[in-house]
């Protein structure tokens, strides 16, 4: 269907992010010192803006592995965290288009009991505007010192027992009168697709957009602790000046606000999307008001913003 097309598009958008952070720089830099600039951006932290090309390039710095020389490799898999509720969103505003669920639905419908203290009040447009008021569940969790984390790491999680565990703790605000970042919002969107697709929000996630447009290298790994493929490795400080390997962890403890794993490798679907977004992104047609409005939010104070250009002519 064109509007899975142009939704699924918008999410392959989220996904072109930086490999991990000296240098080995692909082929192809025609001798410019790209290598040098590279380490100056893993150092001091990146900063992006747009140009119009048609030659890319690719180059990665630091090391793999800490305390080895071991290049970072270009088609490196990493755990692309939050950009997972990219594709959650995009799941649930195709829902809409295929008029299998309204934005104004309140979750109650849908999900009765899910959220006991929000009185049947909240929606999915708050859910995924994150202006729900629900507590963030990352709050609840050990992860300050970070090394706090470390004896659950391999422990399962589902998206009922993270929702109850967010849940357990009052709402912050009254639904639709402020706006506060909550992973919990996006676990409850998860539930939803689940509930009215009758498949795990990750099935729906992979035929509705990595399967149409290629994206092989990501993945919703579920309670895989590994990273498949080539990857860097992840750490954390231990307290002592020292540093934890924590590459392989069960990564339900994120579920669907966050498992995802992803590489930087895989742009070229983007230049299969249609060229106008996001009048149609979300609908078989440009008149689809519900999901327009979708992502046509205004960004709140203390907000978030996405932006998406594409040139091109429709194919």
């Amino acid at each position: 269907m064109i509007h899975r097309r142009w939704a699924a598009c918008a999410a392959a958008a989220s996904v072109m992010i930086a490999a991990p952070a000296t240098a080995a720089v692909a082929a192809g830099n025609h001798g410019y010192p790209l290598g040098q600039d590279l380490d100056a951006v893993a150092a001091n932290g990146p900063t992006g803006a747009p140009v119009d090309g048609t030659r890319v390039t690719r180059a990665t710095s630091g090391s793999a592995v800490a305390g080895t020389d071991r290049p970072v490799d270009a088609r490196g898999r990493f755990r692309a965290g939050s950009v997972t509720k990219t594709f959650v969103a995009t799941v649930v505003l195709q829902l809409v288009a295929e008029h299998r669920l309204g934005l104004d639905d309140p979750v109650d419908r849908w999900l009765p009991g899910v959220l006991p203290d929000n009185d049947g009040k909240i929606t999915v447009r708050e859910l995924l505007n994150h202006t729900s008021g629900l507590f963030d569940v990352t709050d609840t969790l050990p992860l300050n010192p970070p090394t706090d984390f470390l004896p659950m790491r391999w422990d399962t999680w589902t998206l009922p027992e993270l929702v109850d565990r967010a849940t357990a703790n009052d709402s912050l605000f009254d639904p639709g009168t402020d706006y506060h970042y909550s992973s919990t919002d996006y676990l409850v969107l998860g539930m939803l697709i689940e509930r009215i697709t009758g498949h795990t929000y990750a099935d729906e996630i992979s035929h509705r957009i990595l399967r149409p447009l290629g994206l092989h290298d990501t993945t919703l790994p579920g309670t895989d602790p590994r990273v498949a493929g080539p990857h860097a490795h992840d750490y954390i400080p231990d307290g002592n000046g020292g540093v934890v390997d924590i590459t392989e962890m069960n990564p339900s403890v994120m579920n669907a606000a966050g498992e995802l794993i992803s590489t930087s490798r895989r742009p070229q679907p983007l230049h299969h999307c249609p060229a106008r977004w996001p009048a149609a992104a979300t609908g078989p047609t440009a008149g689809d008001e519900d999901g327009v409005r979708a992502v046509r939010n205004r960004p709140r104070p203390g907000g978030h913003a996405v932006a998406l250009r594409h040139d091109g002519v429709r194919s």
